[in-house]
């Protein structure tokens, strides 16, 4: 079956949050040191050159009674204290925190799915905008298509909230709340809601851990549940961080619940910053389970703008 064309509906939404966000992005990229802060200024002065401070740029927080952080990218920023690592994408499958507010940044997303003769091909582009009072959104236009088949790409947009709880430290593993409307064209639409947490194991060792589900609104009313978890070790001070990531998803749909198909992904993270205003992260993954997809590999590539 070829998808059809996206529907006029789903331009129309597209467009609009399109627009939405590139004027989010000129806002925060055009923001002066003699103009009024704008409402998502994370409260730090703009540097010499009137630009609005980037994550790497932000001065260091030492609540009292803590040593300073002996890394630069354990130390405490922004408005949420958080650290450093959290500002930017630590791992490809798990989600950690929130950015802290003010921060825009533009990413591109690969993924391949091994599942016998077939590989199933994602791509995404994405905006990502930290706001004020814990809160991150983000906004991404995907396509979904597999080989060798005939068949169109499918596309559809990603609409995603999250929501930290509090400010980073004051409740055990950070938890953050995570809802995301996926628009599809041809293809029921998904509501996804997660539940976040992340945290700093010890020195240079991070972690994050997912709760999920993913909701078929209409159709066969398709239910996925869903693990992700990842740890990684600082091997370079905000530069080069080695790890192992994990996904496990089990999937059933309406008359058949409890009948469970499932998948596990496990392997090895990298992620390598060439400058600190951009980020690429590799995860090559095996599924080690019979009857189900062999492997799944991610390429992340972001930029701060």
């Amino acid at each position: 079956m070829t998808h059809p064309s996206m529907s006029g509906r789903a331009l129309a939404r597209v467009a609009a949050l399109l627009g939405l966000c590139c004027a989010m992005t000129t806002a925060a990229g055009d923001a002066r040191a003699d103009d009024p802060p704008p409402m998502w200024d994370p409260g730090h002065a703009d540097d010499s050159s009137g630009q609005r401070e980037r994550s790497w740029q932000l001065r260091a927080v030492t609540p009292d009674g803590q040593p300073p952080a002996a890394l630069e990218e354990e130390q405490l920023i922004g408005g949420y204290e958080q650290p450093r690592w959290t500002a930017t994408r630590r791992f490809t499958t798990t989600r950690a925190y929130v950015v802290p507010e003010g921060k825009v940044e533009a990413e591109l997303w690969g993924r391949a799915t091994i599942d016998g003769d077939v590989t199933k091909y994602r791509f995404l582009q994405e905006l990502e905008f930290g706001l004020p009072h814990r809160f991150q959104f983000d906004f991404y236009f995907r396509q979904d298509l597999a080989r060798p088949s005939d068949d169109d790409a499918q596309v559809a947009a990603q609409f995603e909230v999250r929501w930290a709880l509090a400010k980073w430290g004051r409740i055990f593993a950070n938890p953050a709340l995570y809802l995301e409307y996926i628009l599809k064209d041809g293809s029921p639409d998904v509501l996804e809601p997660k539940l976040l947490f992340s945290g700093g194991i010890s020195e240079r060792w991070h972690g994050a851990l997912n709760l999920t589900l993913e909701q078929e609104l209409s159709g066969q009313h398709e239910r996925e549940w869903g693990v992700t978890g990842g740890i990684s070790y600082t091997v370079i001070d905000m530069c080069l961080g080695l790890g192992v990531e994990s996904v496990v998803h089990a999937v059933d749909v309406a008359g058949s619940r409890g009948d469970f198909d499932w998948e596990w992904f496990i392997g090895p993270s990298i992620q390598w910053k060439p400058v600190k205003r951009f980020t690429i992260n590799v995860v090559p993954m095996i599924g080690p389970l019979k009857d189900a997809a062999r492997a799944q590999i991610y390429l992340n590539l972001g930029v701060e703008i």
